[in-house]
C-alpha cells in the first residue's frame, strides 16, 4: 500500500512546505518543493539537505528499525506496550474510531497525529490543508491546571490501567511524541516557570510562555529516577555545560520533572536538531539500532562526514568527550546515538 504525506517546518520566519513523502512497500522517496530550494532553510537533516539533494528524489530503501527516513523516526513513539506517548495517541485514535492494523500502519497513522510540533523542526502531516489549518490555530489555548481529578486518572495511566484516559485527552489534547524509556508529555507553562498549570505546547513565536518537557515518575519501574535526573543536570551545570531550567514537582503523589525544551529558542520557535543516529544511519547502513555504533566511530563520522556536520569539529569531539568522562564519573549508561544531537545554535 503507498503512502503519501508532506514535510512542513516553521524554522523560518513563517510556516512553509519542506517537500513531499511518499511510502511504497519498499521504499520511502522525498522530494523538496521547488520554492523551498529557493530559501537557505535547512532539509530533514545533515545529509539531506537541499544544497545536497537539490531537485533530485531522495530515496530511502525502508528496513524493520528505519521503516521511514531517519530524521522522522524520533516522531514516532517506539512500538512496545510500555510507551506512555504512544499509549497516548493510541487512546486518541481510538476516540475518533481510527483503528489501523498492527504494525507500519499503526505507525503511521500515530506520525500523521503527532508527527508535527515534536521534537527537532521537521512536521509531518497527512497533506497541506492539515498543515495550513494547524498552523492558523495558533492562539495559545487556556492553561490547565492539574488538580486532583488529573493526578488521579494520570495515576492510573501510569500503570496502563486508566479507562477515563479522556480526561488526559480532553485536557490537553493528543499531544506530539518524544521518545524514551520514562512518560513524558510536550506542554507549554507560563514564561515564568511552573506553577502547577499546562497547555499544548506553542506554535507560535511568544515570549510569554515556555515549551517544556514533562517527564513523570513511575516508581514500581523507575523509582527516584526524578531525583536523580535533577541531580545530574545540577552536576553538568556545575561542570560547565549549558542545561535548560528545569522545575521538580509533584502532582498529587506523582514526581515528576518539567525541562526547559532545548529545541526552541528564546521565543519557542523550533531550532535545527537532529540526533547522531539520524545523521550517521542516513550515511551508514550498518547503523540499526541506538547502540550500534561506538563513540571513537562517532568522532571519525565527525571528521569524515562530507557534509557540514558541526562547525568546529574539534570542539565537538572535546565535547563528547567530556560528556562520556561525565556519563562514567554520574553512572549514566543511557548516553547512546539517540540520546546524543546536533543543534544549530
Amino acid at each position: 500500500m503507498d503512502r503519501e504525506a508532506v514535510i512542513w517546518t516553521s524554522i523560518g520566519d513563517a510556516p512553509v512546505k519542506m517537500g513531499r513523502l511518499n511510502v511504497t512497500d519498499e521504499e520511502c522517496r522525498f522530494n523538496f518543493n521547488p520554492a523551498y530550494l529557493e530559501t537557505s532553510l535547512p532539509g530533514m537533516g545533515v545529509l539531506h539537505s537541499p544544497g545536497i539533494v537539490g531537485r533530485n528524489p531522495l530515496v530511502w530503501k525502508r528496513t524493520e528499525y528505519f521503516p521511514v527516513f531517519p530524521e522522522l523516526k524520533s516522531l514516532i513513539p517506539p512500538g512496545n506496550e510500555q510507551n506512555f506517548q504512544r499509549k497516548l495517541i493510541l487512546a486518541y485514535l481510538a476516540k475518533i474510531d481510527v483503528t489501523p492494523a498492527i504494525g507500519f500502519e499503526t505507525d503511521w497513522e500515530i506520525l500523521m497525529v503527532a508527527g508535527h510540533g515534536g521534537i527537532g523542526h521537521n512536521d509531518v502531516f497527512k497533506d497541506d490543508d492539515s498543515a495550513r489549518k494547524w498552523y492558523d490555530d495558533n492562539e495559545p489555548v487556556a492553561f490547565y491546571t492539574m488538580d486532583e481529578s488529573f493526578g488521579f486518572s494520570l495515576k492510573e495511566f501510569l500503570t496502563w490501567m486508566d479507562n477515563d484516559a479522556d480526561m488526559i485527552i480532553n485536557a490537553i489534547g493528543p499531544t506530539p511524541s518524544v521518545g524514551g524509556a520514562v512518560p513524558k508529555l510536550l506542554l507549554s507553562i507560563p514564561g515564568g516557570g511552573w506553577d502547577g498549570r499546562i497547555a499544548l505546547p506553542t506554535k507560535k513565536s511568544t515570549n510569554d510562555r515556555t515549551d517544556i518537557i514533562l517527564k513523570f515518575e513511575q516508581s514500581n519501574q523507575y523509582p527516584g529516577i526524578i531525583d536523580l535526573e535533577a541531580l545530574a543536570l545540577d552536576i553538568h551545570k556545575e561542570a560547565g555545560f549549558d542545561v535548560p531550567r528545569y522545575w521538580k514537582t509533584s502532582i498529587n503523589g506523582i514526581n515528576a520533572l518539567a525541562i526547559e525544551r532545548f529545541d526552541r529558542n528564546e521565543f519557542n520557535k523550533p531550532v535545527f536538531m537532529e540526533t547522531v543516529l539520524s545523521v550517521m544511519a542516513c550515511g551508514d547502513k550498518s547503523i540499526t539500532n541506538n547502540y550500534s555504533s561506538s563513540y571513537d566511530r562517532i568522532a571519525d563520522a565527525i571528521d569524515k562526514i562530507s557534509a557540514p556536520f558541526v562547525h568546529d569539529p574539534v570542539k565537538a569531539k572535546e565535547y563528547i568527550f567530556k560528556r562520556l568522562i561525565l556519563s562514567f564519573l554520574t553512572g549514566n549508561g543511557d548516553l547512546h546515538l539517540e540520546n546524543l544531537s546536533i543543534i544549530e545554535q
